[in-house]
């Protein structure tokens, strides 16, 4: 027989799950001041699975029934990225690329058309972020092959750049959730979520989000 999961477990186990993406962000940001800027994207990937993970988990709360264990586990990284998607930046260095005329369209001439065609484009980064996400990882801890380029991948050929791109994407997403908890937790996650954490007497703190240097 399965084991159940009752409300108030799940909302504690969201917790615990936001709490651990805080301190993973916090770590990630000491080792970017360390110039370690690929571990540093390896433990901003891993962060965003802990706030997905979070998220499900508020979603188990919410719904007010015990649920399954087996129902609570996630062990995909793709599935963690992909409930984590909450937002996606569109950079363009190249103000001639087809995105950075496309935004100075959408900004200044042809509005309405422009307008929609980004939010083509936006849809499609928002498709492909959890992906991207977990490829990040993978180029941030791990040296592979790459059959393409007929070279091996180094986590130390990431540049500081990327890195701060990554990291400062992650760090919104969790400064933006854990900021609405702290103002208005009802609002954010449901009342009876809230109130179920509100009766939870040894619920820790959630870690204040830090920036790279």
């Amino acid at each position: 027989m399965t084991a159940k999961i009752a409300p108030a477990e799940l909302a504690q186990g969201a917790w615990y799950a936001l709490e651990q993406c805080g301190h993973l962000l916090n770590d990630a940001v000491t080792l970017f001041d360390l110039g370690r800027y690929s571990t540093a994207v390896g433990l901003a990937m891993l962060a965003r699975e802990e706030y997905g993970k979070a998220r499900k988990l508020f979603e188990l709360a919410a719904a007010g029934q015990d649920v399954d264990a087996d129902d609570v586990v996630m062990a995909d990284h793709i599935e963690k990225q992909t409930a984590a998607r909450v937002s996606v930046v569109l950079r363009s260095l190249d103000p001639n690329s087809s995105l950075g005329k496309l935004l100075w369209q959408a900004s200044t001439l042809n509005r309405t058309e422009a307008m929609h065609a980004l939010g083509r484009v936006i849809d499609a980064a928002v498709r492909r972020a959890p992906e991207e996400r977990h490829d990040a990882r993978m180029r941030s801890l791990y040296v592979d092959w790459e059959p393409t380029l007929r070279k091996w991948s180094r986590p130390k050929m990431m540049i500081a750049d990327e890195a701060k791109y990554q990291l400062d994407q992650a760090i919104n997403d969790y400064a933006v959730y854990e900021g609405n908890i702290e103002h208005d937790m009802a609002g954010t996650l449901g009342a009876p979520v809230a109130a179920l954490l509100n009766r939870w007497s040894e619920r820790p703190r959630l870690p204040p989000s830090r920036r790279p240097r």
